[in-house]
């Protein structure tokens, strides 16, 4: 499910992500997406429609105008009404989302893991990342990658005493 955020979103989507990247990407998945759609605004509707059929994609603001039927500040001024957060904030925590989800359960490099995510490159990633999320995504990969081998461990060794 997403949430969104007002007002200083940093350090409460640093929580929500890190908290989220351990959950499956349900949201974007074509069966049980929770209520997407219905938020009372068809403009913003059409642009979630958009960004779950094709979150991969390097979407622009100007994507999301043309999808909704919106110039700019009526796209902005939607998006915050029914959404609580502007066009942009939820472009980066999806790709945010997204990155997490994919460093947690693929092996690709961050180059091309930066590429699915709808970046240019790695470096435009690793920025987004760090600022977001404090931490970067290798670090973030190689921190999930610990905490899912000390659950394996306790997992055996509490089989052991079965």
């Amino acid at each position: 499910m997403i949430h969104m955020y007002g007002g200083n979103t940093g350090a409460r989507l640093r929580t929500s992500l890190l908290a989220q990247a351990r959950m499956s990407f349900d949201w974007m998945a074509a069966d049980g997406a929770p209520g997407s759609y219905n938020i009372g605004h068809s403009g913003v509707a059409r642009c979630l429609k958009l960004i779950r059929r094709n979150h991969r994609a390097c979407h622009t603001l100007h994507d999301l105008q043309q999808a909704a039927g919106l110039k700019r500040r009526g796209l902005h001024k939607a998006f915050v009404t029914h959404l609580g957060c502007t066009p942009g904030v939820l472009l980066r925590k999806v790709r945010l989302e997204y990155a997490c989800y994919l460093l947690v359960h693929s092996s690709l490099s961050v180059d091309e893991l930066a590429r699915r995510c709808g970046y240019r490159n790695a470096n435009s990633l690793w920025v987004c990342f760090t600022r977001d999320l404090g931490v970067s995504p290798n670090r973030f990969r190689a921190q999930q990658l610990l905490i899912s081998s000390k659950k394996l461990n306790q997992t055996k060794s509490s089989k052991k005493y079965l």
